[in-house]
């Protein structure tokens, strides 16, 4: 029988070299006699190569393996090419699943208000090669429902069948903070607008501000009508009341604790003059102890001065 065998020789130098060698045997050239034939090929560099092949794909796996984003590969006609065995964390099928029932798997599990832009976004992908880069729902095999992040960043054809590579990840927890988010500032929002009062965010590195709607409206003015900045308010500032004012606000800046609150009146747009009681501190610092954010609000006691 023919053979074909790989070993490793010892050269007269010490060192060791791989080899291949393959033959069979042959008559030989006396009756009865056989001989053996064949070539030795030395296959060292061969072989370093390979290893090398085998170590990356090792990292790559490895790398696949434990990142927190699902990577995969669709044909265009929707089925699953590979997907990263991560998948089964985040979406309860296996990989094995993901690509026995392909992409009707997955499109059928994202929820009704999402499906029409998922499933054109991905047409628009294929079609004119269009990146996509989406937010959705989509639900688990459990039934929980997540929020995924999903990008598909390049197509390629391979012996003529059309190919997108692409990374989605679970961002269920992101959404979940920022939706608490808002609704915290939503509710922030009621609390100043029922308090009647507005809210002010000074940036002390770059001079810019944030004003909330109240904070114009007591003044006359429409929202955004007048620039958002440090500068802004001492233009409005009653000239009597800018020398306790300032003072007052720049030595709160410069302690590194409490907090302000001091009274002043503001010009409205018709010429107007409203007191004002303004309650803030410093938000932020930098690591020398340098303050970088003033926070604070606006209440109109006109009334409360008239009164007094």
């Amino acid at each position: 029988e023919p053979f074909d065998v790989e070993y490793r020789v010892v050269r007269r130098d010490g060192t060791v070299r791989a080899a291949r060698s393959r033959g069979q045997t042959v008559a030989g050239l006396t009756r009865g006699s056989v001989r053996l034939v064949g070539t030795t090929l030395d296959i060292t560099d061969s072989k370093l190569a390979h290893e090398e092949l085998r170590q990356s794909e090792e990292k790559f796996r490895s790398l696949v393996a434990n990142s927190p984003g699902v990577k995969w590969s669709s044909l265009v006609d929707g089925q699953t090419h590979y997907i990263s065995p991560n998948v089964e964390q985040v979406f309860g099928f296996t990989s094995e699943e993901m690509c026995e029932k392909g992409a009707g798997l997955w499109f059928g599990r994202i929820h009704p208000s999402d499906s029409g832009r998922i499933v054109e976004a991905f047409q628009q992908l294929f079609a004119e090669g269009r990146p996509v880069d989406v937010e959705y729902q989509v639900q688990r095999k459990d039934g929980q429902w997540i929020w995924v992040h999903d990008r598909a960043y390049r197509t390629y054809e391979r012996d003529g069948v059309r190919y997108a590579d692409g990374v989605f990840s679970d961002i269920t927890e992101r959404k979940v903070m920022q939706d608490s988010l808002r609704k915290s500032e939503e509710r922030f929002a009621l609390a100043l607008e029922a308090a009647n009062e507005g809210l002010w965010d000074w940036d002390l590195t770059t001079g810019k501000a944030y004003l909330s709607p109240r904070y114009f409206t007591m003044l006359g003015y429409a929202v955004g009508e007048l620039p958002s900045s440090y500068d802004t308010w001492l233009q409005l500032l009653h000239p009597d009341d800018r020398p306790g004012v300032v003072p007052a606000i720049q030595e709160h800046i410069e302690k590194k604790h409490g907090s302000f609150e001091v009274e002043f009146r503001l010009r409205t747009k018709t010429g107007e003059w409203r007191w004002i009681q303004s309650r803030g501190k410093v938000v932020t610092r930098d690591g020398e102890g340098r303050p970088q954010r003033l926070v604070g609000t606006h209440a109109d006691i006109t009334e409360r001065k008239s009164a007094e």
